[in-house]
């Protein structure tokens, strides 16, 4: 059962999704058929997403960003995802990721999976300790801890959806 902190993370998930759907309206490219009904909006995901990943190529080359900077990666994938409304899993991880971190919302991971090509961000996830994947879930702020997948346009408590994203992989 999420304490007050995980029903709080909670509703950060929910308002991060809400807001990447409104400035990512063109949606992801490499799924047609869930934001798009038609290959005008198909096309035009797609062309958001090349501006996308030119815009943010241009500002790491520009900004001088070292590409192990996680944070200033992420700022350029979101800014450029804004710019042109629209982009793939990463984008919409990375903007939900730095406009909570905007909110003053901690602990946050911009987050991937080591399996499969697909991001996302965990709110609640602490750093601190030395513990081993298998021992997540015993962590004292796992039943906190929230998957905001914005992407997905989902958001959950991690525990409900383990098996789909497990902490071995990410």
């Amino acid at each position: 059962m999420p304490t007050q902190k995980g029903e709080s993370n909670f509703k950060w998930g929910d308002s991060a999704v809400t807001y990447v759907s409104s400035k990512l309206y063109r949606g992801p490219a490499n799924a047609p058929f869930k934001l798009q009904s038609n290959l005008e909006g198909q096309l035009n995901a797609m062309e958001a997403l090349l501006r996308v990943r030119s815009g943010a190529d241009a500002d790491m080359e520009s900004g001088f960003i070292n590409p192990n900077d996680g944070l200033r990666i992420a700022r350029a994938w979101a800014n450029n995802a804004m710019k042109f409304g629209g982009g793939n899993c990463g984008e919409h991880a990375a903007t939900a990721y730095i406009w909570l971190l905007e909110q003053h919302v901690v602990p946050i991971d911009w987050a991937k999976f080591t399996n499969k090509d697909h991001s996302f961000v965990i709110i609640g996830r602490s750093a601190i300790g030395g513990y081993m994947a298998k021992d997540v879930p015993l962590q004292p702020w796992f039943k906190d801890a929230v998957i905001c997948d914005p992407y997905w346009k989902h958001t959950y408590y991690w525990g409900d959806v383990l098996r789909d994203y497990p902490p071995e992989y990410i």
